[in-house]
């Protein structure tokens, strides 16, 4: 070997340590960047898909909070709220469950005394028709009784 080639060697090596170096520097950040471009990119297609789900999950929730307004008998949600808040005995649940007993027995009593109306108008109309048959028979047994009278003070 001779001083040259030992001389190329030498810078060689340093030109292999550059590049090295330089490899380190700047390729290799950069394959850090692309790999890191990549993960975000991936990030970002995940976060857009879980924000899809959360907004269609917002949607839903909202839309059951109006049909539930809609079913209790108020114009939205706003309104059910302010009803709830200002009255929340009224709408608990052990109180409506309670409610809803009160209107079954309620219900019951009304057929029981609808049906004793009933029966006390046949009675009435059975006792009125009494009245008047006693009361012509009443009237018949006057026309009678002053018939004798009158046969009695002036027999034929």
């Amino acid at each position: 070997m001779s001083t040259s080639d030992s001389g190329l060697n030498y810078i060689a090596a340093g030109l292999e340590q550059r590049v090295k170096r330089l490899e380190q520097q700047v390729i290799a950040p950069l394959f850090m960047h692309h790999e890191l471009s990549n993960l975000m990119a991936f990030q970002l297609a995940t976060f857009r898909h879980t924000n899809r789900i959360l907004e269609r999950r917002c949607f839903e929730t909202t839309q059951r909070g109006q049909h539930l307004a809609s079913d209790l008998g108020f114009e939205d949600v706003d309104e059910a709220e302010t009803a709830l808040s200002t009255n929340p005995h009224l709408y608990h649940r052990a109180s409506i469950e309670y409610n809803a007993t009160r209107v079954t027995e309620l219900e019951r009593d009304l057929r029981k005394q609808t049906e004793l109306l009933k029966d006390d108008l046949h009675s009435t109309q059975e006792l009125t028709q009494t009245v008047n048959r006693l009361c012509a028979e009443n009237s018949r047994l006057r026309d009678e009784v002053e018939r004798a009278k009158i046969g009695l003070f002036f027999p034929s």
